[in-house]
């Protein structure tokens, strides 16, 4: 990666959300990113924060979400997402919808985590202690090759 990348610390609550794709939106001003790798970015972030904030606590548990973002030297994105959430490995691709199912019938998450595997060229996923640690990484392009 270059020196060029930029944490964002957040509550997971939802509210929290607007903050962190402002402060993605500015990075991606700031380096003069594409639009279609801005998009991608997003809606990323945006799948996987709600989802983590959604499912991944017990009621109102307190957690701190970490969202680091870098430009790599091939001019890819390079997103980690830490928390202490329930582990749930979002690397493993989920089952693709075949077009036979009622939306009723497809697992909650399963759409926008098939999104996120659509646009990523890699998803790596570990639990560290307590910790979720997924790594993403984005192509220059906007959509995986």
């Amino acid at each position: 990666m270059t020196g060029q990348f930029r944490t964002i610390k957040v509550s997971n609550v939802l509210d929290q959300l607007a903050d962190v794709q402002d402060a993605l939106e500015a990075f991606v001003e700031e380096l003069g990113l594409s639009d279609d790798l801005r998009h991608s970015l997003l809606l990323v972030v945006e799948e996987l924060f709600v989802n983590t904030v959604h499912y991944g606590y017990d009621g109102a548990e307190p957690d701190t979400i970490a969202i680091s973002v870098g430009l790599r030297k091939d001019g890819d994105l390079h997103l980690t997402i830490r928390d202490q959430a329930r582990p749930f490995d979002v690397s493993q691709p989920p089952r693709v919808p075949t077009g036979e199912e009622s939306l009723e019938e497809i697992q909650v998450g399963g759409l926008g985590l098939f999104l996120v595997h659509e646009l990523a060229r890699q998803i790596l996923h570990q639990r560290h202690g307590n910790s979720n640690i997924t790594e993403i990484i984005l192509p220059r392009g906007g959509a995986a090759a």
